[in-house]
């Protein structure tokens, strides 16, 4: 069996264990801190065997836009970023369970708002933009789950001047990790389909998100991530992007 082809499965094994672990938080169960240290551990894994086929699989258009898929992605990203700056040991591994569990609201999100094919409706929309507080609440309530998953679950819809979701609250420092979450959930979500729009191509969103206001994304993180796509992918996987 090739490297390649060992990582795909091994990514592929890491997508069904969080579908897992994404159906038992659905039926009440609180995510579980050591099934999602070994979810990180492979990912880990593949990222010290591989960086650009880790980098080729979690930045792929999907078909489909699964939760549990997205958050994998979302981790491997992440993973990646905080990596190439040196981060390792057990931080890395709290960077990856909080990038991991960062939607995990969306847990208690009705499926009709999360599949609906069209515009959410001002109801709509606020039940969900709740899953950031479910999310918190869901992890800081968790046994030996790292303070940081909470966090940026609460954060990852924030930005620097205050504005985003949750409203209310003063403009703040956001945690680095949760700036490397911003990237990465923008990232692979674009890509993604969804019920009301086809996933974009790579240069598209590379648009949008350098179109962004300073205020969406770390400018610093943003550029590093660019690059690192560029460094770490061959072709025919390579983009020729660079950041204005």
């Amino acid at each position: 069996m090739s490297g390649r082809t060992a990582a795909r499965d091994a990514y592929s094994a890491v997508m069904h264990a969080a579908h897992v672990m994404w159906t038992e938080v659905i039926a009440g169960e609180h995510p579980h801190p050591q099934a999602a240290r070994r979810l990180v551990s492979e990912l880990i894994a593949i990222m010290s065997a591989d960086r650009a086929t880790l980098m080729a699989l979690a930045s792929h258009q999907h078909t489909h836009a699964r939760n549990d898929d997205h958050m994998v992605n979302v981790a491997a990203l992440t993973l990646l970023q905080a990596d190439a700056f040196g981060i390792g040991g057990p931080l890395l591994v709290d960077f990856g369970i909080a990038a991991l569990l960062h939607d995990i609201g969306k847990t208690r999100t009705p499926r009709a708002i999360l599949d609906k094919p069209g515009r959410l409706d001002p109801d709509e929309v606020a039940i969900m933009q709740r899953h950031v507080l479910d999310g918190e609440q869901i992890l800081r309530t968790t046994p030996g789950m790292p303070p940081l998953a909470a966090r940026v679950a609460f954060e990852h819809h924030l930005r620097q001047d205050g504005s985003g979701y949750p409203t209310g609250l003063e403009p703040r420092r956001l945690n680095v990790c949760t700036s490397m979450v911003v990237v990465a959930d923008v990232f692979d979500a674009l890509r993604a389909n969804r019920p009301y729009r086809e996933g974009l191509d790579t240069l598209d969103v590379h648009d949008i998100m350098n179109d962004a206001d300073a205020c969406t994304f770390d400018p610093h993180l943003l550029r590093h991530f660019v690059d690192m796509l560029n460094r770490s992918l061959h072709p025919p996987h390579a983009v020729a992007l660079k950041l204005s």
